[in-house]
């Protein structure tokens, strides 16, 4: 019944990526040529450096770093499987050319990669949560949700794998779990709103409407300017019997002129109290307004 997008989240990341990478643009080629060039410094530094002492590890990890972020990857992993090969026991060589692999979307080898770490560290917690997130991007929902739980086994306190989990729970449908997880996160992450967010929606899909109601009222007061939470609280409001206040939600949320889509709802929204209400003539014109902005439903959600 209930269904939150992400478009405040969607909007605020692009406007924030619109706002640091245009700016730059005119002198980001130049930048990177520069780049390039003092990157190409430090290589012929570095092998000097090898020449004179050929078996120190660091300095091919370090040189492996160096053509990462000149964006030669492949030259980037042949270095870091040399700074294996003379140092075969350090985990950190393993996560580092197992996360250039996950990059380059090459997930069978990130894979290998990490499951080698594994064999020198077996409770390495970012190597369960990097094995987890491939095994769920091919399908396998149950056993990644065995690699994440051994993650925040080996570190309780890691905000990336009880986010993945979270996530995970949620596609499940297990979303008192979820909630868990996402109750963590915004204890650990004070402010964040993408939290709260995801709290919010795992209580109200768990039907834990007092949670999701306080959740809701919370964000609002961060962000009034913001439509959509007062669609979901006016959502929750209805089922709950209080008409009154979900058409209030409705009405505020029309006021911020939000996209298309937000718009419809809302009006949909308010279409069915006035349902309850038994205003059928208000009804039609809401039902007749959410239409218009491209909302079509089967039947009448009660």
């Amino acid at each position: 019944m209930y269904h939150v997008t992400m478009f405040f989240f969607a909007t605020v990341a692009l406007v924030l990526s619109f706002v640091m990478i245009c700016p730059a643009f005119a002198r980001s080629l130049n930048e990177l040529e520069d780049l390039d060039e003092i990157g190409k410094g430090r290589i012929k530094a570095i092998d000097a450096e090898i020449r004179r002492h050929p078996g120190q590890w660091k300095l091919y990890e370090k040189k492996a770093k160096l053509y990462g972020n000149m964006f030669q990857e492949e030259k980037a992993l042949t270095e870091f499987e040399k700074a294996i090969r003379l140092n075969p026991n350090e985990p950190k060589l393993y996560r580092q050319k197992a996360e250039l692999y996950m990059s380059l979307g090459r997930n069978v080898e990130a894979l290998r990669e990490y499951h080698r770490l594994l064999v020198h560290d077996p409770g390495d917690a970012g190597a369960l949560t990097g094995i987890a997130v491939i095994v769920q991007a091919r399908g396998d929902n149950e056993e990644a949700l065995k690699f994440f739980n051994r993650s925040i086994k080996a570190d309780p306190g890691s905000k990336c794998s009880h986010e993945y989990r979270g996530e995970l729970y949620m596609k499940l449908g297990r979303y008192r779990e979820a909630a868990k997880d996402f109750d963590f996160l915004v204890k650990n992450k004070p402010g964040d709103m993408k939290s709260l967010f995801s709290r919010a929606d795992a209580y109200l899909k768990g039907r834990d409407y007092p949670r999701a109601l306080a959740d809701y009222t919370r964000i609002i007061e961060l962000h009034g300017d913001v439509a959509e939470p007062y669609v979901i609280r006016g959502d929750v409001y209805r089922s709950a019997g209080s008409y009154q206040k979900a058409r209030s939600d409705y009405e505020k949320a029309i006021e911020l002129d939000p996209p298309r889509e937000v718009m419809a709802r809302a009006h949909y929204g308010l279409a069915m109290v006035y349902h309850k209400l038994g205003e059928s003539k208000l009804e039609k014109e809401e039902l007749s307004r959410a239409r218009a902005l491209g909302y079509f439903t089967g039947k009448r959600s009660q």
